[in-house]
């Protein structure tokens, strides 16, 4: 008798998880067609029904879509438009006295349990770069510590997951803090315009970065550069020039 009653709990046991599997792929990329604002509905109502690797593959689309969309949002440019601009992930920044419309990354903090670490991992530099932008007019708007704790987050990610699908963006999104690592921008340059030279405040900070974080392959990097500019009172020359754009190359656009 007991063994009829195991097995029948077995099979029930069974039927249940390949109904779970059946329900899971009934909703697997039925989505290409919706618009930006159907789709955010359709990622509320069916994600929890997904599996991880298709919850990822959502919501990477949904960001590609974004991102293809933003320009088509540029006429919603006015406070009136924030809550229908929230519902599919943007929301409004201010630049010259005009507003308009950019992907708000704490969008997808409602989905971080249904997705895989890397991607989590993804979004939660994104969100970081969407709820304080590092730079504006030219000028850097976060402090030097800030710029290190990010560029070695996004060191951590492309080490740590490296067959990532968001290893590219991760990759460009470096290659900008490495930018304001070794140059700065214009209104905010970290060698001095005339003298060459760098600012007394940011080498005490540089010193101090690379004796704490020895074993990164970025501080590596900068402090072989610290050790080429030591050499020339911490002043550019052609050798410290050319050794930061190998590193650290300027950006294009």
């Amino acid at each position: 008798m007991n063994k009829i009653i195991s097995i029948i709990i077995i099979l029930l046991l069974f039927s249940i998880t390949v109904g779970c599997e059946k329900e899971k792929e009934g909703v697997k990329e039925d989505y290409l067609d919706l618009s930006i604002i159907h789709l955010s509905e359709y990622i509320k109502d069916n994600i929890e029904k997904m599996s991880r690797e298709d919850a990822d593959k959502l919501l990477l689309y949904f960001e590609d879509l974004q991102k293809n969309e933003t320009s088509s949002f540029r006429n919603k440019n006015s406070k009136e438009f924030i809550e229908e601009l929230r519902n599919i992930g943007y929301k409004l920044e201010r630049a010259e006295g005009e507003f308009f419309p950019v992907i708000d990354y704490t969008f997808y903090n409602s989905y971080f349990q249904f997705i895989s670490q890397d991607l989590k991992e993804y979004f939660s530099i994104m969100i970081i770069e969407s709820e304080r932008v590092p730079a504006k007019d030219a000028a850097l708007v976060i402090d030097k510590e800030e710029i290190f704790r990010r560029a070695l987050r996004q060191e951590g990610f492309l080490l740590n997951y490296s067959e990532s699908q968001r290893k590219e963006e991760v990759e460009q999104l470096l290659s900008k803090y490495l930018y304001f690592i070794y140059y700065g921008l214009d209104n905010t340059p970290l060698f001095d315009f005339y003298s060459k030279k760098m600012k007394e405040e940011d080498l005490i900070k540089y010193l101090k970065f690379t004796k704490e974080n020895q074993e990164s392959p970025l501080i590596k990097d900068l402090s072989v550069f610290m050790d080429i500019i030591e050499k020339n009172n911490y002043t550019l020359d052609s050798t410290s020039k050319e050794y930061r754009e190998t590193v650290a190359p300027p950006l294009i656009g």
